[in-house]
């Protein structure tokens, strides 16, 4: 979802009643959203001190705008998953890395099992 709201006044217009039914309908579409995220969504954003909470937090914190993600880049279209250690850098800048060119990481973490025989 943060690929549809690239810029935070895009984010905030869920506030405004007469764009917010156009913007439900449009994220409706995306993978994962469903009818109960979509109500909880108008909900939230029909509440009047959720709309003053949220329009006080952006009056105080820097957000910036979503980067755009490289669809022509080295892992487009390729799922990667990370598995055991990295030497050269962080899981999160691994992850930003494969994003950054147009990859998607999957994330499944694995639980140490123990067996008793």
């Amino acid at each position: 979802m943060s690929n549809f709201f690239i810029k935070l006044s895009k984010f905030l217009e869920l506030f405004d009643e007469k764009k917010r039914n156009s913007i439900l309908k449009n994220i409706e579409d995306l993978d994962g959203i469903g009818l109960s995220q979509i109500t909880s969504i108008k909900s939230f954003c029909s509440n009047k001190k959720n709309k003053e909470i949220i329009f006080s937090l952006v009056k105080e914190l820097k957000i910036q705008d979503a980067k755009l993600l490289n669809k022509n880049g080295k892992f487009s279209g390729k799922n990667i998953m990370f598995t055991g250690d990295l030497k050269k850098m962080s899981r999160s800048e691994a992850k930003s890395l494969v994003e950054e060119n147009g990859g998607k990481v999957l994330g499944f973490y694995f639980k140490k099992i123990k067996f008793f025989w």
